[in-house]
């Protein structure tokens, strides 16, 4: 492209006009693999660990809600 002059407090200053494409955000999402992996280690957990399984149960639920909102991004 073309050089484009820039008035300046310190004089006129010459430089290339470029247009810049910037990406567009796209929403971050857990993929399959990562999803299976965390849930069968927290089922490890739950059969393991007898006394924590309310906790992991709460801990799981919260996780499928949270994936469940980066499906609907």
């Amino acid at each position: 492209m073309g050089k484009k002059h820039i008035n300046s407090s310190s004089g006129v200053v010459i430089g290339s006009h470029q247009t810049y494409k910037t990406k567009t955000k796209v929403a971050w999402v857990e993929g399959p693999v990562s999803r299976r992996v965390r849930l069968e280690r927290e089922r490890h957990f739950w059969l393991n660990k007898i006394r924590d399984r309310k906790d992991i149960e709460a801990y799981v639920e919260f996780m499928k809600n949270e994936w469940r909102k980066q499906d609907a991004r």
